[in-house]
């Protein structure tokens, strides 16, 4: 008969979290500073204790795990986080804030003057408490779901067309503009050469990340679209190869357009924004260090 969830030693879900997390037994012996014999008997007794097997190591396989092991981990995960929250909680009430903070942003904002991220993260550290910050940088999707599959505690990136499980407050924008390197044909051109109609018939960059839903509606599925990018830097690099046209965040291709490596195409006609903001998990209740990050954000973008 096995134990009930709530009785097993915790220290045997720590190690095997430890053991998920380096992906082999013998990275884990050196951060655990246990030797394998060890390692496999605090996880086999784990396995007796839950009455399950958790994972499934070979020569030719290597370590994998299981349906059951991957539940197991997720659910760990789960529980730690809960566990940090009371210590911190319950910590705080001396005055300190003291834990884990889990931040998750999109790429290349810091270049955006309108971006006060640093101001907050130098504002927060400013407080008393120990605590430990963990900045991740994910695509806009993987924000959106981490913050509402409660892995982040505070997500900050573009607003998409589908966010449910998240509650969203406007922080900053980002003006996007229409770019060509300095190798395309069109670079030497003046604007009084160009029009949008020549510009759509040039071979551009079909963007698929956050940026994509505020392209304008006109240039979303043109057929002269023959590239397409998940990020960013992709599509910086292509509009820099001469071949493409592009959007760019105007912040971030300021350095090359200073080089004349780039150049602006109609922005007048040709531009749009991209509004940025915090992203927390629904109608959850957050630990004071996160209440607290949460309220140094708002307050550097004066919200």
């Amino acid at each position: 008969m096995t134990r009930r969830i709530e009785q097993i030693d915790l220290r045997l879900l720590r190690v095997f979290t430890t053991l998920v997390d380096h992906g082999s037994f013998i990275a884990a012996q050196v951060d655990l500073n246990i030797n394998q014999s060890t390692l496999s008997s605090h996880i086999k007794e784990l396995e007796e204790r839950l009455g399950m097997r958790l994972c499934e190591r070979g020569r030719r396989t290597g370590f994998r795990l299981t349906d059951d092991g991957k539940l197991v981990y997720e659910a760990t995960q789960r529980l730690f986080r809960h566990l940090d929250e009371f210590n911190s909680e319950v910590k705080s009430y001396a005055g300190q804030l003291i834990g884990e903070l889990e931040i998750v942003s999109t790429d290349h904002i810091i270049l955006n003057e309108n971006a006060h991220i640093s101001e907050t993260i130098e504002n927060f550290k400013s407080r008393n408490g120990r605590v430990n910050i963990n900045f991740h940088v994910k695509a806009p999707t993987e924000v959106v779901q981490g913050v509402a599959d409660g892995l982040f505690h505070v997500g900050i990136g573009s607003r998409l067309e589908q966010m449910p499980g998240v509650d969203y407050t406007p922080l900053f924008t980002q003006t996007h503009l229409f770019y060509c390197g300095s190798k395309h044909p069109l670079f030497h051109k003046s604007e009084d050469e160009l029009n949008v109609g020549q510009l759509m018939q040039m071979e551009m960059i079909r963007p698929k990340f956050g940026q994509a839903s505020a392209v304008p509606k006109s240039m979303k599925r043109l057929p002269t679209m023959t590239a397409t990018c998940f990020n960013i830097e992709a599509i910086a690099m292509f509009v820099l190869s001469g071949q493409y046209l592009g959007y760019l965040p105007e912040n971030y291709a300021r350095l090359w357009v200073e080089r004349k490596e780039m150049k602006v195409l109609l922005p007048e006609e040709l531009n749009f924004e991209v509004e940025f903001g915090l992203m927390v998990q629904k109608k959850r209740i957050y630990k004071p260090l996160v209440q607290a990050f949460i309220d140094d954000l708002l307050e550097a973008h004066q919200v």
